[in-house]
């Protein structure tokens, strides 16, 4: 029941070499692996990004991207924000693998929901917003 917003989602991609990044203060991201594996480092933690995972990444962290053995790590970032009770949700300010089954269905909504954030009208605001909140 938390007070989430989605605010936007990109899709981007890395190759070989390392790109460090940080995250916009108070908004938090999903990374959904969408083809090939890269590692992600978060505060001396690193996570192994493949398919059957999505990594949460809490506000305000720095991060290191890379992609495993010149492979090219292709992925979707779904930028949220929790209002008012980030101390009431303490996971929002923490980093961590969420492990998933039925990998394809999830994509599905997260290619739906990239497809959505495109279109700007107020029914693909409306359809976005659900999808989010579905995922």
């Amino acid at each position: 029941m938390a007070p989430l917003t989605c605010l936007s989602v990109t899709t981007d991609h890395i190759s070989s070499e390392t790109v460090t990044n940080r995250t916009v203060e108070n908004v938090a991201r999903l990374i959904f692996p969408v083809k090939g594996i890269g590692d992600i480092k978060i505060e001396g933690t690193n996570y192994r990004l493949k398919k059957g995972r999505i990594l949460h990444v809490g506000p305000d962290f720095p991060i290191q991207n890379m992609a495993v053995r010149d492979t090219k790590l292709e992925y979707v970032v779904i930028y949220f924000q929790l209002f008012d009770g980030h101390v009431k949700f303490p996971l929002y300010n923490s980093h961590f693998v969420i492990q998933v089954g039925e990998h394809m269905k999830w994509m599905n909504m997260v290619q739906q929901l990239v497809e959505m954030s495109h279109k700007g009208s107020h029914l693909s605001l409306i359809q976005s917003k659900a999808l989010f909140l579905n995922i």
